[in-house]
């Protein structure tokens, strides 16, 4: 979805701007992606990634909206993503393990695995960590993780330690999907208006 400096003049809302080390600065790579990604050097994927060093730490950020530079933009003004290939072909490639079906499943993956490195290939039977593993090197920045651990009842684990604050509780540390948090409380005045609607549980 394109994203002009005129249109989004007045926003700081946009993807780009979340994970922009001068924008909110909300997002960096946390070392258990980072050691993912560190398995293949070549892989082209981390290109995207840069290095931030401050009082002798390293912080790496992701730059995969960096704004259209040829119009001076920043990723601030980044286009947002709706539809992306890569992500349909590691939906087929989920839905073909699920199905049993290996031959689809290395065809959809290779898809990925070749164009991030042309020299890689995967073979032999393919299982759904793989294809988990493939979707957040290729999806990362993106928000698919949680719903990608949820839709297949995998646990989300904290395990970077730029990303586990003594100040984060026990349960969002490490969770699945009966934590109630991973379904969001319905807003009071939607209760409201209509009796028959029940709070989900925990809120």
């Amino acid at each position: 979805m394109s994203n002009t400096k005129v249109e989004a003049s007045d926003s700081k809302e946009g993807i780009g701007n979340l994970l922009w080390r001068l924008g909110y600065n909300d997002i960096i790579l946390s070392d258990d992606y980072l050691n993912l990604l560190k398995d293949d050097p070549n892989d082209v994927r981390q290109k995207v990634i840069t290095k931030y060093t401050s009082k002798q730490v390293d912080y790496y950020y992701l730059n995969k909206y960096p704004g259209n530079t040829a119009e001076n933009e920043n990723p601030e003004f980044a286009d947002i993503p709706v539809l992306r290939l890569s992500e349909a072909y590691l939906i087929a490639a989920e839905a073909a393990v699920k199905l049993g079906d290996n031959s689809n499943a290395l065809n959809y993956l290779n898809a990925i695995v070749k164009r991030a490195n042309p020299a890689k290939s995967v073979s032999g039977t393919v299982d759904l960590n793989r294809v988990m593993e493939e979707r957040r090197r290729e999806l990362v920045g993106e928000g698919h993780r949680l719903f990608d651990a949820m839709r297949n009842n995998l646990r989300i684990e904290r395990k970077g330690k730029a990303h586990v604050s003594p100040l984060l509780r026990p349960e969002t540390k490490s969770f699945d999907r009966t934590y109630f948090k991973t379904q969001m409380a319905i807003p009071r005045r939607e209760i409201d208006v209509n009796p028959n609607i029940v709070q989900n549980t925990g809120y």
